[in-house]
């Protein structure tokens, strides 16, 4: 009965004292059941009847010559309906809310990404790279942003695993608009470089030892295989140094996986291009800042302040007409142009009050106006940044021992090309895969 009069609708409505008795007794002659009756101090009577029969009483009470007495509470589904009658946009935000609930469910807001293996405290060499694992991912299309019912859980997780051979088993898991991807890394052994690889179909199949470079061999280490030169021999790049081929005891011809190192006095050439012009650009003001909301990692509003033109406004209509449209901060915009350079800040992330981010991130920038510095370096200068370039080429070129060096420079189209000849004992041996046809 509670929702027959919630949405017929009741009216409360209060009688003077001197008017009690006459208006109890249309009541009663008229057969109209009141919800509620209740005496208020003054001596008024307050009564509470449906909406119909109110308008029955105030009939009634017009025949006969009296004034009917004005509601003054009205509740039930009546009152919400002329509530938003004088209020539409109530209603319209309502829908609007209702809409953007439902679109927003069918997409990913978050990606979870948990390895067990990690968290128990697996060793070093069996823990995955989960910021790795994030980046596959987001290039397989889960990412937040992602349309959930154009996923296809079996074939994306197909598609990753058989492109990494880091992950064993993968496992995605929808709970609402939040994904949640359990991996296992792949424990795989540490494999025996000196077994034979696996032969293909008519072929021997195996690597070699060739040199890297030109020089004269001093001593060798050498696994899996047959050493080919000897000590104080003088080889050239390309010299076959040992072979991962023999013949077994029953005359066939096998692969075999061979590796070591073949020490040799050789030179090391390296070289370094230092350009005598350079230019810079000079920031000189702040011109405007810039900020950008990106949703689902589209970008869905950009203002700039002080001024900002109408077009830089990306209204909701662009997006989603540029919805699979590769997004993002453009390359052509965003670096340094003609006379402003643009300074990114990093990203802030918005989140929920218990912490739970959403998929919104402002982005914002500083331009600067700037002037371009043109500086021209003298050949000592010049010199001294090819020094430091090839220094560090040696550096990282880890010889075993260095004998002696030899440097040239030369000066073409405002260009310095220094060039540096390192005499050094170092591992000339470099692995190369061969295949042999055994079948006839």
């Amino acid at each position: 009965m509670y929702w027959l009069e919630f949405f017929g609708g009741t009216e409360t409505a209060v009688v003077e004292a001197g008017m009690r008795r006459t208006y109890t007794s249309l009541l009663l002659r008229c057969g109209i059941r009141a919800l509620g009756i209740r005496n208020l101090p003054d001596g008024r009577i307050e009564f509470c009847l449906r909406r119909r029969d109110m308008r029955a009483l105030e009939q009634v009470a017009l025949a006969r010559g009296l004034v009917p007495p004005q509601p003054e509470m009205c509740r039930g589904f009546p009152r919400v309906l002329a509530f938003l009658r004088r209020r539409p946009g109530v209603l319209v935000g309502a829908a609007l809310a209702a809409g953007l609930i439902a679109a927003s469910s069918l997409f990913v807001w978050r990606v979870d990404i948990v390895c067990l293996d990690n968290a128990q405290g697996a060793a070093e060499r069996d823990r995955l790279d989960l910021d790795e694992v994030r980046r596959v991912l987001s290039e397989g299309g889960v990412d937040v942003g992602l349309f959930l019912p154009s996923l296809d859980v079996r074939d994306v997780e197909n598609r990753i695993l058989a492109g990494q051979k880091e992950i064993s088993w993968m496992a995605i898991n929808r709970s609402g608009t939040v994904l949640s991807v359990e991996v296992r890394p792949a424990h795989v052994p540490d494999v025996d470089r000196t077994e034979a690889l696996r032969p293909e179909e008519g072929y021997a199949v195996g690597t070699n030892l060739v040199a890297d470079g030109d020089g004269r061999i001093l001593s060798f280490s050498v696994q899996g295989g047959q050493t080919v030169v000897s000590a104080e021999q003088m080889v050239t790049e390309g010299t076959l140094l040992a072979t991962g081929m023999y013949t077994s005891e029953t005359g066939d011809i096998v692969g075999m996986r061979v590796h070591g190192e073949v020490l040799a006095e050789t030179v090391r050439t390296l070289c370094a291009e230092i350009p005598l012009v350079r230019s810079s650009a000079i920031p000189v003001d702040v011109t405007r800042r810039e900020w950008t909301l990106v949703a689902f990692g589209k970008p869905l509003l950009h203002i700039s302040w002080p001024l900002f033109d109408v077009g830089e406004i990306v209204t909701f209509l662009q997006t989603f007409r540029f919805w699979d449209k590769n997004a993002g901060i453009s390359g052509e915009k965003y670096g340094i142009i003609t006379d402003e350079t643009i300074l990114q800040d990093p990203p802030k992330a918005i989140t929920l009050w218990d912490g739970v981010p959403l998929p919104l991130v402002l982005q914002s920038a500083t331009v600067l106006q700037c002037t371009e510095e043109r500086y021209v370096l003298t050949e000592e200068e010049a010199a001294a940044c090819a020094k430091k370039v090839l220094d560090g080429a040696m550096a990282a070129l880890g010889a075993r021992e260095i004998l002696s060096c030899e440097e040239s420079f030369s000066y073409r189209d405002d260009t310095l090309y220094a060039v540096r000849y390192v005499y050094c004992i170092d591992n000339i041996a470099r692995e190369e895969e061969f295949r042999i046809k055994t079948d006839p």
